[in-house]
């Protein structure tokens, strides 16, 4: 009896050999305290515990980012995208319509498989929300591609018939078209080229960083006459009204000589799909096009963007002919 209750506290709680002398000295002592069994399931790693175990529900993220590390090719180096509950998000926003947005958003071609990994667990199940997944404020999912195989390209083709592309440039804005099965390469062209006349756009010709109540533009930013204000309307520091479609912000633009008209001919329209150019007379549908994919446009902007290039110099004539004078016989 003297003993034991020396030798009781010396016992280590994490050694499982000690645990039936813990229990016998507390039976000699009186002393009471958790099992040995019920210690350790307290202990268990957390690991171990599943979904369904952990019964709070976090709350609904304000914002998560969206990661996409560098690639083999170095292209798209840790780009990040931060979306905003409310503006980008809601409660129920599942993991498909994620990567639906995440398709529009970074431009991604619809033969790429997008994979989003939340602590290494992949977000597999497109029906299940965020919530399930239990993301939080600052999130952050990493986002990967794989191409897919030529069983499911053809799958794809056939759950969604060719209703719409979207046209991607590094010239102009991105916009939407609407195509058939029927649509040729040459009507796609002929399409862009009217897109961009209709209503005509203006292009920043330098960058504008006024006062906050006029529009701030980068050069290179494609501008449009604002709807609604009579395609010019005068604000109070004088000038146009205009939307700039890289940012879908309005406001007045004082400085027109900052802009200059996109007016393109439909000689300079070039379209591309992955990236070969397509045939006049093919047909979209013919040449694997996939519904809402991109297809890729390049045109000639006016001057002072693409310049005609300059002729090459003529190679100087030799000198012995240019003295007219010939090799001896």
């Amino acid at each position: 009896n003297v003993f034991l209750p020396l030798f009781a506290p010396q016992v280590r709680a994490g050694n499982e050999n000690s645990c039936g002398v813990r229990a016998f000295s507390q039976r000699q002592t009186g002393h009471t305290g958790r099992s040995c069994r019920s210690r350790h399931r307290a202990r268990m790693p957390f690991t171990q515990l599943s979904d369904g175990l952990l019964e709070a529900r976090p709350k609904p993220p304000e914002r998560i980012s969206v990661l996409r590390p560098n690639n083999a090719m170095g292209m798209h180096a840790n780009s990040r995208l931060e979306l905003a509950m409310g503006s980008d998000l809601s409660e129920s926003t599942t993991v498909g319509e994620l990567t639906e947005l995440l398709y529009h958003r970074l431009a991604l071609s619809r033969r790429q498989r997008i994979i989003l990994n939340f602590w290494g667990k992949e977000l597999s199940d497109a029906s299940k929300t965020l919530m399930d997944y239990r993301l939080i404020t600052n999130s952050e999912l990493m986002l990967t591609t794989a191409a897919w195989t030529h069983m499911e390209l053809a799958e794809l083709r056939q759950a969604t018939p060719l209703r719409k592309v979207r046209i991607a440039s590094n010239k102009v804005a991105a916009f939407d078209l609407i195509v058939t099965a029927e649509t040729t390469a040459g009507e796609l062209r002929k399409a862009v080229h009217a897109h961009l006349h209709t209503p005509i756009t203006f292009i920043a010709v330098e960058n504008w960083k006024p006062e906050a109540d006029t529009l701030v533009f980068k050069r290179g930013h494609q501008l449009v006459k604002a709807s609604g204000g009579g395609g010019g309307g005068k604000k109070d520091k004088g000038g146009m009204v205009m939307t700039n479609l890289h940012t879908g912000t309005v406001g007045g633009v004082a400085a027109a000589e900052s802009l200059v008209e996109c007016r393109v001919e439909l000689a300079d329209v070039r379209v591309f799909y992955g990236g070969l150019p397509l045939a006049e007379e093919s047909l979209v549908a013919d040449l694997g096009v996939l519904h809402d994919d991109l297809v890729f446009v390049d045109i000639k902007r006016p001057f002072p963007f693409d310049r005609d290039p300059e002729p090459l110099p003529a190679k100087a004539e030799k000198k012995g002919k240019a003295d007219g004078k010939g090799k001896k016989k």
